[in-house]
């Protein structure tokens, strides 16, 4: 799992960096937008792309693949 916080770099991360990760199978991704206060969660890497990817809402938990007991409240990500 990488998480990416993005200040200035986030068109960088997301067109450049995200299809690096997903040709190299990294299974999840959370791209964190600091600027819109959002947060884009990416899994399932096929081909170099991201299968799935999900925008929880800041009220939202999400939960990573490699610990999904553990529910992380998307407002204290990007807080």
């Amino acid at each position: 799992m990488i998480v990416e916080v993005s200040d200035t770099t986030l068109d960088y991360d997301r067109d450049v960096k995200l299809s690096l990760y997903a040709r190299h199978g990294i299974p999840e991704v959370w791209l964190c937008d600091v600027k819109a206060g959002g947060l884009a969660v990416f899994r399932e890497p096929i081909e170099g792309q991201y299968r799935l990817m999900h925008k929880p809402t800041t009220s939202e938990t999400v939960a990573p693949l490699w610990v999904p007991v553990v529910r992380v409240a998307v407002a204290d990500v990007l807080a």
